[in-house]
C-alpha cells in the first residue's frame, strides 16, 4: 500500500528539522469533502499557520496505484492568499516521477513559505540563498519564484537581477500585467 501521507509528513518534520522552524503538523484523515480555496484559507487563518497543505485522494484507478491532488495556501505579508495545487496525479510507487514532483512541490511550497518569512523579516540574503536552491513544479510556482527573487533583489538594490527575474515571469505568463508594472 502506497502512503503517500506518512512520507509527506515525514518529508515536512526532516525539512523544518534542518532549518529549526518549529512546526505543527495537524493530519486529519477523516475528511469526506474537498476543501475549496476559501476552506484553506480560512483553516490558515484559525491556526495562524505559515501554510495550509491539503491532499485530496481520489478512488484508485486500480488496486497497484493512487491519485491525489495536493492543495496548499500561503499567506503574503499584505494579507492576499496565494493558491497552488499540484494537479491531479497517478502513481503506484513513492519512487514513481508523479510522486517526486508532488514532493518538490510540497518542498518548494515550504521554501517559499519560509521565504516570505524572511521577507517580511528584511532578511532578503537568507530568502535568497533558500529560493536559489528552490526548485519549482508548477506553473504558478515558477510565477512566484521569479517575483520572490526580483523582490529580494530590488530590496537589496541588485535592480539587473530583479529585471531580469520579471522579464523571466513575462516569458512564464505575457499576459499578466504585474511584471510589466513592476519594471
Amino acid at each position: 500500500k502506497i502512503n503517500l501521507e506518512e512520507a509527506l509528513i515525514n518529508l515536512i518534520r526532516q525539512k523544518a528539522q534542518e532549518i529549526k522552524l518549529p512546526l505543527k503538523i495537524i493530519y486529519r484523515s477523516d475528511s469526506k469533502v474537498a476543501l475549496t480555496n476559501t476552506n484553506l484559507f480560512n483553516e490558515e487563518l484559525k491556526e495562524k499557520a505559515l501554510m495550509v497543505i491539503f491532499g485530496e485522494l481520489y478512488e484508485p484507478i486500480n488496486n497497484d496505484s493512487v491519485q491525489v491532488n495536493i492543495k496548499n495556501v500561503l499567506t503574503y505579508n499584505d494579507g492576499s492568499p496565494y493558491f497552488d495545487e499540484t494537479g491531479i496525479k497517478a502513481f503506484s510507487r513513492l519512487t514513481d516521477s508523479s510522486a517526486m514532483k508532488i514532493m518538490q512541490s510540497v518542498v518548494s511550497q515550504i521554501n517559499f513559505a519560509i521565504s516570505e518569512k524572511y521577507m517580511r523579516n528584511k532578511k532578503y540574503s537568507e530568502a535568497l540563498a533558500l529560493l536559489y536552491n528552490t526548485v519549482p513544479v508548477t506553473k504558478f510556482q515558477k510565477l512566484y519564484h521569479c517575483n520572490f527573487l526580483a523582490q529580494c533583489h530590488t530590496a537589496m538594490k541588485n535592480y539587473n537581477a530583479a529585471i531580469i527575474e520579471m522579464e523571466k515571469y513575462i516569458k512564464l505568463n505575457p499576459d499578466n500585467g504585474y511584471p510589466y508594472a513592476y519594471l
